[in-house]
């Protein structure tokens, strides 16, 4: 694929030398390989309109406990706190200030999910409210190896992980913190992708589609930042 992939890090790759990908960025020969930092944005123009989208790529692995067990020894809990406080306030300004029509968050672990990995106590705690507060349409996470659309007030969390070598059909976490009746929709296939259209600042389109190009599941989503700026709110 002759396009720019933009990342953000997860279990894995924190595993291992999270900084040499962090340098690929400025290194990579042909461009395509982007991630700056453990946490970044970019905002993106659609072509031909006047919509803009704001994307915020957020590191969901200094959020929680396993971060912090993986990396005692060699930070101390001073540092674990900090890393969280200086990127729940960089997410909190960059959303605060924003004149994007749509703002998309994604991340690695999931907030809401029924699969084996399940939902996120710490995301759920702590990143929901910022969610909610500032008007994200859609906050999009790997980890869980499936395909799952949660709704949970006017957000929708989308797991996105059917890229990898092996798939988990397993709704062993359905309930507890994921809300009652929150999930939409979920797929364990072999290969997956999902496709956003934005073509104003009303409405997007979101597709599921699998390894042969075959639409899983669809939705039109409107849009709750709009909802938020207009007067009355939206029905």
């Amino acid at each position: 694929l002759k396009c720019k992939f933009y990342a953000c890090p997860g279990n894995h790759d924190h595993f291992g030398d999270i900084t040499a990908q962090l340098s690929y960025t400025s290194l990579s020969p042909t461009g395509r390989w982007t991630m700056p930092g453990l946490w970044y944005s970019y905002k993106y123009s659609v072509p031909g309109q006047v919509t803009t989208v704001l994307f915020l790529m957020i590191d969901t692995m200094v959020w929680t406990t396993e971060w912090h067990k993986m990396r005692l020894g060699t930070h101390s809990p001073r540092d674990w706190g900090w890393m969280v406080h200086t990127q729940k306030t960089w997410l909190t300004n960059t959303l605060k200030t924003s004149t994007a029509d749509w703002v998309i968050v994604a991340g690695h672990y999931p907030v809401y999910s029924v699969g084996s990995h399940g939902p996120t106590e710490e995301l759920v705690a702590e990143l929901v409210p910022i969610l909610d507060r500032y008007g994200v349409a859609l906050y999009m996470n790997g980890h869980d190896h499936n395909m799952q659309h949660h709704v949970s007030n006017k957000v929708d969390y989308i797991t996105v992980g059917a890229g990898g070598h092996w798939i988990d059909n397993s709704t062993k976490n359905e309930g507890g913190l994921n809300p009652e009746g929150s999930l939409k929709f979920m797929a364990s296939k072999l290969g997956g992708f999902l496709s956003i259209e934005v073509n104003d600042p009303v409405y997007l389109h979101v597709r599921f589609i699998d390894e042969s190009n075959a639409e899983l599941y669809s939705y039109r989503k409107e849009n709750p930042r709009r909802c938020n700026r207009a007067p009355h709110g939206c029905d």
